[in-house]
């Protein structure tokens, strides 16, 4: 028996007294008018706003923000808890990936063979499921919702209300108890999935909505018992870095291990047997990123007051003080000669970093590599002067 098939006879079941899949349906369908699509829902926020939001999820594509438009979620139903039942079979997944309603408002020819079984009126039955109110934007904000006054310019400005996304948020645990039940597989010795790698958030919060009544906010309210989870959204604690001075070799104080994974990178690259224009672009933007790596470091340096190389204990190269400190800004824009010394041993710092890592597994570099790295090293740094 089909979804479909199979609900209609588990619902008129529950029906007192002997009551038809056909006669459920249609009395069901007829409440669909009392259903209205939503993914923001003013109930959420005051049980007496209502007001109703519908943005079509999953309909943005690589957005590089959290929007409703921009995730795959399933659409609330706002409606009063005698019509829940009427929200349930709206929103009721079939075998073709498609909601009851989605079905019936594509006319498609999967529902048309459902109702073929039936000793049901299709069109009429269509008349009402389609009754169910898919609001065309919001221009009515409501007084217990919170506002926010954003002024544009003289005399214009926006007021905006800011409303939970219900859609997001039942989606997001959902999403949540997925991740929840294959940490718990991967921790069951009895389970074919015991010893997977597994994902996990912390610092959830737990949010309830509706209180004993649920089913007054809305259906994904229901659903979830009212209760869903947010995000931790606390600022990242930053520790305090302090910038190590060079004092004999910039290049000497530069920590290897942080570059590990790039050099280890580049060597797979250096040893793929394949060699072509794909693979060698591949190689150069691992070295590039090193080389901006370091070049992060330079720029570390030059936050600190002018002058930190003319201490007693700081004995750096000439070149290497005009390339750190900035109190040699102007020299370094305007001269080229203290360059020269700075490519030649960044470009050996790069190629001896990589035989420690690689050891015995190290590719042998030449001349050819040196003068190239060299070049993109100049490059580099005339662009930071």
């Amino acid at each position: 028996m089909s979804i479909f098939m199979d609900y209609l006879q588990q619902e008129a079941a529950k029906e007192k007294g002997a009551v038809s899949k056909e006669e459920w349906l249609r009395k069901t369908a007829k409440n669909a008018a009392k259903c209205t699509f939503a993914t923001h829902v003013g109930k959420f926020v005051h049980p007496s706003a209502d007001v109703k939001v519908l943005v079509k999820p999953n309909t943005v594509q690589d957005s590089p923000y959290v929007l409703t438009s921009a995730v795959r979620c399933p659409v609330d139903i706002s409606t009063g808890a005698s019509y829940l039942g009427a929200a349930k079979l709206l929103l009721l997944p079939l075998e073709n990936g498609r909601t009851v309603y989605e079905n019936f408002f594509d006319d498609s020819d999967f529902i048309k063979m459902e109702m073929q079984n039936l000793q049901a009126d299709y069109q009429e039955i269509r008349r009402l499921i389609l009754q169910a109110v898919q609001p065309d934007g919001c221009d009515v904000s409501d007084e217990r919702l919170r506002q926010v006054y954003f002024p544009l310019k003289e005399d214009s400005y926006h007021l905006l209300t800011v409303l939970p996304p219900s859609s997001v948020m039942m989606e997001l645990r959902k999403r949540l108890r997925d991740m929840e039940n294959i940490k718990k597989m991967a921790k069951d010795k009895e389970s074919e999935s015991y010893g997977q790698p597994y994902a996990e958030v912390y610092d959830l919060t737990e949010v309830s909505f509706g209180g004993t009544k649920p089913q007054n906010i809305s259906f994904l309210n229901n659903a979830a018992g009212g209760r869903t989870c947010l995000l931790p959204s606390n600022p990242p604690v930053l520790r305090a870095r302090t910038v190590t001075k060079p004092r004999y070799d910039f290049f000497d104080t530069l920590w290897i291990r942080n570059f590990q994974i790039f050099f280890r990178q580049l060597h797979d690259v250096y040893t793929c047997k394949v060699n072509n224009r794909i693979s060698r672009c591949r190689a150069r933007n691992i070295e590039d990123t090193i080389i901006d790596q370091v070049v992060l470091n330079v720029y570390a340096l030059r936050q600190v007051e002018p002058g930190w190389t003319d201490a007693d204990n700081n004995y750096l190269p000439k070149d290497q003080k005009i390339w750190l400190d900035q109190k040699y800004d102007v020299i370094r824009a305007q001269e080229e000669e203290w360059q020269e010394s700075i490519d030649k041993a960044f470009a050996r710092w790069i190629m001896k970093s990589y035989e420690r890592i690689m050891g015995k597994e190290k590719v042998q570099l030449g001349d050819g590599e040196f003068k190239a790295l060299k070049h993109r090293i100049h490059t580099a740094i005339r662009e930071t002067v």
